[in-house]
């Protein structure tokens, strides 16, 4: 949205689309807020009625992280040298 304001401020229908990505994230965020408490506690609920061997109830396993500008290959067979 910051690119569209600074660069393309001449474009045609720049008003409309500036207000219509406005309200889109307002209304986001709005929703969002109302949803979270109602929907968290219905999960709790779900998860504590789950068996104790439920899939859904396994420890998550934590991935290592990668320093910045690290880059990481595909699993798979090396790409051939041309």
């Amino acid at each position: 949205m910051l690119v569209i304001i600074e660069q393309e401020a001449e474009l045609a229908g720049f008003d409309l689309l500036v207000t219509v990505m406005a309200v889109t994230v307002t209304l986001s965020v709005f929703a969002h807020g109302i949803t979270a408490g109602p929907l968290a506690e219905r999960y709790g609920r779900r998860s504590e009625a789950l068996d104790k061997d439920a899939p859904d109830l396994e420890e998550a396993h934590e991935h290592p992280l990668r320093e910045p500008g690290e880059r990481t290959r595909a699993p798979g067979p090396s790409p051939r040298a041309s």
